[in-house]
């Protein structure tokens, strides 16, 4: 049996000065080149300079102050 639904977080370099239009087009080209379907995968994308400008949250792998105890 094959997975068919696929969710992650992805942080490339290669997002940089990129919308989310052209970042959404560049994971589908990928995710075509492989086979899948886009409709069955929800990544989140982000180029490292959004990415570290999030702080500690758990989206950008920090830990959150209520779980920092």
């Amino acid at each position: 049996a094959w997975d068919t639904w696929f969710q992650g977080c992805i942080c490339s370099p290669k997002f940089e000065g990129k919308s989310f239009k052209e970042i959404n087009a560049m994971v589908d080209d990928i995710a075509k080149s492989v086979g899948m379907d886009p409709i069955n995968c929800a990544m989140y994308c982000m180029p490292p300079s959004r990415w570290m400008h999030m702080g500690d949250t758990p989206a950008a792998g920090g830990v959150s102050t209520s779980e920092a105890g």
